[in-house]
């Protein structure tokens, strides 16, 4: 059986290389892992996701958890969503895409957003 589907991140902040989104953790013992991925818009996920890991002991007993996509060209559109992992590495179904861009050069002070949502 596979994990659920993941739940939808929501977006926090941009910088010119890095987006960063929350999530809140599923209640659900089958899940070992979450993949933040994310790919180019309109790139398909096939050719062109890239992901980071977060393991159960980052995100286990918290409400909400943070995780960045790095290393990230500036004035970029980007597709990003979350997938739930088992302790075999079998992946659920992919949360809902956030559609998000990172800051262009100069953009502005920290807190300022460049994004579209």
């Amino acid at each position: 059986m596979a994990p659920p589907t993941a739940p939808k991140p929501t977006f926090i902040e941009s910088t010119e290389t890095v987006l960063t989104v929350e999530f809140a953790p599923l209640e659900d013992d089958s899940v070992a892992a979450y993949d933040l991925c994310w790919k180019e818009y309109p790139r398909s996920w096939d050719d062109a996701e890239q992901s980071t890991t977060l393991k159960k002991s980052k995100f286990s007993g918290k409400k909400k958890v943070k995780v960045d996509a790095e290393n990230l060209t500036p004035g970029t559109t980007y597709t990003v969503r979350l997938v739930a992992k088992d302790a075999d590495g079998n992946r659920g179904d992919p949360s809902a895409e956030l559609v998000l861009d990172t800051d262009a050069v100069s953009c502005g002070p920290k807190k300022s957003r460049c994004t579209i949502l």
